[in-house]
């Protein structure tokens, strides 16, 4: 069943099969009367008219000639807006607009504003959805950078992601703590990530996923070398036996990058391997293609 609407300057005509009904507003109250199809289309006709049908509705008579000079005339002045109203009534604003429930359209919301938050809604979209929010719940809805920032602190490892624009949010203090969360998280420098034996040979398997990145890389080799330490504790104190048993060839530590290493990142693999040398430990190191 679809409704045809038409608009007029004084009012609004609604047609659905042969039932009509007119519709207008009188500063923040809206009038609604069933009409015939006759005054529907006198309506039509002339500004006049549709004032004549108005007061008719409203009145059950027809006006008298001085009658429409100050019909439907309001002190509330209305500012529309792109999906509100503000209306002005003796420096009182109030702003109203629809609130959707249940996928539907539900009655108008109305809420005090000042001068300074109807001005605010007029400047733009953003502005007009945070002065409704505010008049609505009496808090500023976030802007996107602290929207950011939140989820970023739930999710640390969100930084390492286009992290140039990450750090702008923060100062360093909690820049340089979300990092190390954030390679924490990635690299779990206390954890084993495999353990087995390969030809006679222990080996432990160490996974990096890092990109290898200017802004966290004193962050990046803190944690890797952190977690080699863990490494070699691990083989020094035996900690396998129990497992594994100790008759080894080889105990090797197989480290695997999915990203380049920096320079900064070979010279510890190259100070690494020189540690084990003396040991009966070894260092294989496996880098991307």
């Amino acid at each position: 069943m679809t409704t045809e609407i038409q608009q007029y300057k004084n009012c609004t005509i609604l047609k659905n099969n042969n039932d009509y009904q007119i519709l207008w507003s009188r500063g923040k109250e809206v009038l609604n009367f069933p009409i015939s199809q006759e005054l529907a289309e006198r309506v039509s006709k002339s500004d006049k008219d549709s004032l004549e049908v108005m007061f008719y509705c409203e009145n059950h008579r027809w006006p008298k000639a001085d009658e429409l000079e100050d019909y439907n005339q309001s002190d509330t002045i209305i500012h529309r807006g792109n999906g509100f109203i503000v209306y002005e009534t003796d420096g009182y604003y109030e702003i109203g607009f629809f609130k959707e429930i249940g996928g539907a359209m539900g009655p108008e919301v109305r809420y005090p504003i000042s001068k300074e938050l109807m001005d605010k809604a007029f400047e733009s979209s953003r502005g007009a959805y945070e002065v409704m929010t505010y008049a609505e719940t009496g808090r500023w809805p976030l802007k996107q950078d602290d929207i950011d920032r939140n989820y970023i602190r739930n999710h640390p490892e969100a930084v390492l992601l286009n992290i140039e624009d990450k750090r702008e949010l923060f100062d360093v203090k909690e820049f340089k703590s979300l990092v190390q969360k954030a390679v924490s998280s990635k690299l779990k420098p206390t954890e084993l990530d495999a353990i087995g034996t390969v030809d006679n040979h222990l080996e432990l398997l160490l996974v990096d996923p890092l990109k290898w990145q200017e802004e966290i890389e004193a962050v990046h080799l803190e944690l890797l070398q952190e977690k080699m330490n863990n490494y070699i504790y691990f083989l020094e104190s035996k900690q396998y036996v129990e497992r594994y048993g100790d008759k080894f060839d080889k105990k090797v530590i197989h480290i695997t990058f999915q990203h380049s290493p920096s320079d900064n990142g070979l010279a510890f693999l190259a100070a690494v391997q020189k540690v084990l040398q003396p040991t009966d430990m070894s260092l294989k190191i496996e880098l991307p293609e």
